[in-house]
């Protein structure tokens, strides 16, 4: 097949081409799975103490160097922690789910990387890496103060108002 004949196979395949990935690890790619593999089913409280040594060494440095080594592992284990092992559902001080708390410290980890990765300014990120660290701190303080019961469903809460409502004589108006 001549050279002109192959030209639009070859203009097709280039982007493809451009497309693939490194082999060789980055620092884009994280810690390997095997290092954070002892995260699954270990309990929270755990792998919470070891989120917040990394993001202390983070803090450390400020991000720059071994810093920045340790946010991304810190990234990487705050991923992992659903995978863990929870001590009860609800948290007792907020009636406040801990899968929700554990998510809100996902999408902190998640907003810094992003920051990381745009060249945001560095008083930005270091701002939310502190606010992180207070999240982290926070749900473990939570946590050993015991497990609580469900809050009460809004459904119910809602029928219970206008329950209310009828009993004081208020209609929906209010009057």
């Amino acid at each position: 097949m001549s050279t002109l004949r192959m030209l639009p196979i070859i203009l097709l395949l280039l982007p493809l081409a451009s497309c693939r990935r490194s082999e060789a690890p980055t620092q884009d790619q994280g810690p390997p799975a095997a290092a954070l593999e002892r995260l699954t089913g270990i309990p929270l409280h755990e792998a919470l103490g070891m989120l917040d040594r990394e993001l202390v060494a983070a803090l450390r440095t400020g991000l720059e160097g071994p810093g920045m080594e340790a946010f991304v592992r810190a990234e990487a284990i705050s991923d992992r922690l659903l995978e863990t092992r929870f001590p009860f559902e609800w948290l007792r001080s907020d009636s406040y789910s801990v899968q929700a708390r554990i998510r809100q410290i996902q999408s902190q980890a998640d907003r810094i990387d992003s920051l990381l990765r745009t060249d945001a300014p560095r008083d930005s990120a270091l701002a939310d890496l502190r606010h992180l660290r207070r999240a982290v701190l926070g749900l473990r303080q939570d946590l050993a103060q015991g497990g609580g019961a469900r809050p009460i469903p809004l459904e119910r809460l809602l029928a219970g108002r206008d329950t209310l409502d009828l009993i004081s004589g208020e209609g929906a108006t209010g009057e």
